[in-house]
């Protein structure tokens, strides 16, 4: 059970990364805009 776990908790960690990155280029993708733009 103990292994099992951690594998869950590495692919949730995993995905979270993922999603943490895509947030992160758009939020700079928004800033650049808005600063190109002002």
């Amino acid at each position: 059970m103990q292994v099992r776990r951690d594998w869950v908790v590495e692919a949730v960690d995993a995905g979270t990364m993922q999603v943490f990155r895509a947030e992160w280029k758009l939020i700079v993708l928004i800033t650049s805009i808005r600063l190109l733009n002002g």
